[in-house]
């Protein structure tokens, strides 16, 4: 199967995660790694499949925290070149840095998020989105 027909099926199986794993583990930055992403990419924004869904409930994923911070470097990566709703991008990044904890390597995601609001009126649409005196939004304040 292609990486394409891979991905439709792990989404539709809710397994994108353990696909993120099995394929980019070894890979992560090599041409399989990068054809990989991009693909993923494409079948995201021509609205195929929704990327951002298992991060937005990686809290109930079964992957360990090892296998958890490889899904997050990929979505990293994945998060600056993804069409998105403010709102859907923003639970995405909130999930993955809940899921990560206290880990240094917690704010991934946010790096991500930063690259990804500076498209457009992103940052403008993200000042619209938060509540500044929410604990949980008040990071975005700084990152848009």
């Amino acid at each position: 199967m292609s990486d394409q027909d891979d991905i439709i099926a792990a989404a539709t199986a809710g397994n994108l995660p353990e696909l993120f794993i099995e394929r980019l583990r070894g890979h992560p930055t090599d041409e399989l790694g990068k054809a990989f992403r991009a693909t993923l990419t494409r079948l995201h924004n021509d609205g195929t499949i929704d990327v951002l869904e298992p991060a937005r409930t990686i809290q109930t994923s079964p992957i360990d925290q090892h296998d958890f911070f490889t899904v997050m470097h990929v979505y990293s990566e994945l998060i600056p070149e993804l069409d998105a709703s403010v709102p859907d991008m923003l639970a995405a990044v909130k999930a993955l840095s809940k899921r990560a904890g206290e880990d240094l390597a917690s704010g991934m995601a946010n790096g991500g998020y930063r690259a990804w609001a500076e498209q457009g009126s992103r940052a403008r649409d993200t000042f619209e989105s938060i509540n500044p005196e929410d604990g949980d939004d008040a990071t975005f304040v700084f990152l848009a």
